[in-house]
This record gives C-alpha cells, structure tokens and sequence, in this order.
C-alpha cells in the first residue's frame, strides 16, 4: 500500500471536486473553496457543491461519481448499490455522503474489489491537489487519473 494524503480540509475539498467533476480546480477555486470551508464547514461545502445536482436522481448522481472515479464490473455496481442508499438514507447530505465514500475510498487501496480505483483515485486527488496549491495554476483543468 502506498502512502496517501492525510483527509486535511484541502485534500477533502480536493477529493469532492474529483468525484464529482474529475477537475482540479486550480488556485482561484481552491482558495475561494477553502474560504467558504472556513465559513461553514466541510460538510457544508461538500452539500453545497452536491447541491449544483439536485435535478440528477440518487441513481444518477451515483453513476456521475463512479464514473468519474473510473469504476468498472463489481466496483461500479456496489459502487453504485453503496451511494444510492445512503442518499436515499440522507437525501439532504448528498454532498457528506461523497465525502465520507470518498475518504474511506482513499484508505482502499489494498481492497479486492476497489484497491485499484482507490490508488488511482489518490494519485489523481495528489496531482489536482499540487496543481491546485500553485498560486500561478488559475484555470479549471480535467483530470485523468491514468495519466498522472
């Protein structure tokens, strides 16, 4: 197993906006994202960025994170199973839910079923989160995990 990042509120900001957009935010969003974190906490910002899919299903929003996250056969279907009912158990806390999933994803890489999505979700979440740390790195750029 190798090393992965500490859940600071940085890498937690980090983790939410890969699971739900596969994008590094960059410095400007960082920074304003660390901001509003301060302000309201990170569950806080985790349901506000959830928020911005309040139109997709608990389904739907489920298959936008496991795809992001690259998950595929066995993965993606408990991957699903597993997030379609905790929103269902927590309709107002979508955003919570994807970060608890996704910090305990980051503690998974040495699991038969999501070991592999987990060190490349952390290799992913380490690059967006360097990139993002850059004063200079302003712009929205995607993430791909494979290429990192």
């Amino acid at each position: 197993m190798g090393l992965s990042l500490l859940a600071t509120t940085d890498t937690q900001i980090i983790r939410v906006i890969e699971a739900l957009y596969n994008q590094r935010p960059g410095n400007t969003y960082l920074s304003n994202y660390q901001t509003f974190v301060t302000e309201n906490s990170i569950d806080g910002f985790a349901n506000a960025l959830a928020a911005n899919f309040s139109s997709s299903t608990d389904a739907e929003l489920a298959a936008i994170v496991t795809g992001n996250l690259g998950l595929t056969g066995d993965a993606v279907t408990a991957g699903n199973d597993y997030l379609e009912g905790q929103f269902a158990a927590y309709p107002t806390e979508r955003g919570a839910v994807i970060l608890a999933a996704m910090n305990e994803l980051a503690t998974m890489e040495s699991d038969a079923t999501y070991g592999a999505a987990a060190a490349l979700f952390n290799a992913d979440v380490t690059a967006s989160l360097t990139y993002s740390s850059v004063a200079t790195n302003t712009a929205v750029v995607s993430s791909d995990a494979a290429s990192d």
